[in-house]
């Protein structure tokens, strides 16, 4: 009987540490903090740093678009709670209230965004000492940006968690109807270097990913995210949702628990540089 009361006791105290403290509870993280950082291109750019304990791992969330993101602000104090600390910014190219006045409405994907992928990168590498891991999480454009930027800078990311990925931008803009829209493919060749296209900057990745693989499609061989994060050549694993069938949802806290115990094995690893 004390055996079993003790594993139990064990058990929970396990599960409370691997959770990390919940969302509304005390905690004694600092405020968030604005900061700005250079792209890889030299354009300036602000962002916000949510910081964590002393030795923490980092975790930079790449914007999903070009307008403001709550959604991701609240994703990093999630991870600020569970012991990480966290990183946000905004790409250049602000959307307009207007798309009517955008004159990259039709843009999905653009080669100076990974620069400034590159520059948040290189940014929260250097709020870190070389000890400390950093991680990258990104959801459909932000997905993206993450392994472009990423292939681009071998050895500065130590796992990356991704979703709602696609093969290449005709793939992307045939979905949303804009393939046929000269002024969009002109646009889309003005502004992207093939090498950063999905397909092709996956392979150049060899680092842990995560692939959260959503919707119907979940797992299968018609699952973009996988095809994409497959060409790998680091360890992938699978964290499949198929009951997810809205494109764009902020994980919960549950799901930041599940990512947060997916990175912090990470972290029992030495950096390889």
């Amino acid at each position: 009987m004390g055996a079993a009361l003790l594993l139990l006791v064990v058990g929970r105290a396990h599960a409370a540490t691997a959770s990390g403290p919940r969302p509304g509870t005390a905690s004694h993280a600092e405020p968030p903090a604005a900061m700005s950082l250079l792209s890889a291109d030299s354009t300036r750019l602000t962002g916000t740093w949510y910081s964590g304990p002393k030795g923490a791992p980092v975790l930079v969330l790449v914007p999903r678009g070009r307008r403001p993101d709550p959604g991701l602000d609240s994703l990093a104090l999630l991870f600020q709670q569970r012991g990480f600390s966290a990183m946000t910014f905004a790409l250049r190219d602000p959307a307009p209230a207007d798309a009517e006045k955008d004159s990259l409405r039709y843009l999905i994907l653009a080669s100076r965004w990974v620069e400034d992928v590159v520059g948040a990168l290189r940014a929260a590498r250097a709020r870190s000492d070389s000890t400390m891991h950093l991680f990258v999480w990104g959801q459909g454009m932000g997905g993206v940006l993450a392994v472009a930027a990423i292939a681009r800078i071998p050895g500065v990311c130590d796992a990356l968690a991704a979703e709602q990925l696609y093969r290449t931008t005709d793939d992307a803009m045939k979905l949303n109807g804009t393939f046929v829209i000269p002024e969009a493919i002109q646009t889309r060749n003005l502004h992207l270097y093939p090498p950063d296209e999905p397909i092709s900057a996956a392979a150049r990745l060899n680092i842990p990913a995560l692939a959260v693989l959503t919707g119907p499609d979940a797992g299968t061989p018609r699952d973009l995210t996988l095809q994409v994060l497959s060409r790998n050549r680091g360890r992938v694993e699978r964290w499949k949702r198929p009951w997810i069938a809205t494109t764009g949802l902020t994980p919960t806290p549950a799901d930041a628990d599940t990512l947060a115990a997916w990175f912090t094995k990470w972290t029992r690893y030495p950096r390889a540089r």
